[in-house]
């Protein structure tokens, strides 16, 4: 026996009514007389062939959308921003840089740890050259190996908090409203735009433990909005939760919902 799972906008857990009507049971009425009897008519009967048809069980709940990949983008350091690269509703592809802050202090100690990173090498070149004719002993030696990893580490410690300064998108996705403007001060986690992958959305609905037993992963699912009243959107259950809300008693299931029109949003 197949199941299925609707979603409509609001959630009522319920399996479908089966309304079952019996045959018209017909009535008589006669006039009372001192020389006629009544009489009885004939029975009437209705007959139809019997067929087999499917029955569906469904199991209805109320969901929430949301985007498979989705984030609200936001600084990792903080700076005024320079260069904004993205309009509000653009699309945009995976490392499309988005906004810019002020990476010139940034740029300058680059450049310093850079400098100082190509002098230990050199330094450290030299040092092996005379190691190796005896000059030079071992500990001095380990010095500047040591000098020169540190200034390394400087060097890339510099060269990642610049990578800093331009924040890109993670990934393909449409932008909502933009919530900076160039000259904006921001700071570290600080609110900056909207990303949502649209072309797969994922729902999550609840349903009573008692109907676990009737949900699989693979199971199709149904589902309704207001927004699109006479459209069946149809989507895949591939999650459960592992362990049942003990305040509501009922299981949490995810399930995958092809976008590719993006007529649902988040």
């Amino acid at each position: 026996m197949k199941k299925k799972i609707f979603l409509p906008a609001f959630i009522t857990l319920s399996f479908v009514t089966i309304l079952v009507s019996s045959a018209l049971v017909p009535t008589f009425s006669y006039a009372s007389g001192e020389s006629a009897a009544p009489e009885i008519p004939p029975t009437l009967v209705e007959a139809s062939k019997a067929k087999t048809e499917y029955w569906q069980s469904e199991i209805q709940a109320t969901g929430s959308l949301a985007a498979v990949q989705g984030i609200m983008v936001k600084p990792e350091i903080e700076g005024r921003v320079t260069q904004i690269f993205f309009k509000s509703g653009d699309y945009v592809k995976a490392g499309a840089p988005l906004i810019e802050t002020n990476p010139d202090i940034l740029k300058a100690q680059l450049s310093y740890a850079k400098a100082q990173y190509v002098l230990s090498q050199g330094d450290y070149h030299r040092a092996i050259a005379l190691y190796q004719r005896h000059v030079l002993s071992q500990a001095d030696l380990e010095k500047s190996k040591a000098a020169l990893d540190s200034n390394k580490a400087n060097f890339d410690k510099a060269q990642s908090q610049l990578n800093q300064t331009l924040i890109r998108a993670p990934f393909a996705g449409k932008l909502g409203l933009r919530l900076v403007n160039v000259g904006d001060y921001v700071s570290p986690g600080q609110n900056i735009v909207n990303l949502q992958a649209m072309d797969t959305l994922r729902i999550d609905f609840s349903v009573p433990e008692t109907f676990f037993n009737q949900l699989a992963i693979g199971e199709h699912v149904n589902v309704h909005t207001t927004a699109y009243p006479n459209q069946t959107f149809t989507g895949t259950v591939y999650a459960f939760e592992s362990a049942v809300d003990p305040n509501t008693r009922t299981l949490s299931v995810r399930a995958y919902i092809p976008n590719p029109q993006e007529k649902l949003l988040p």
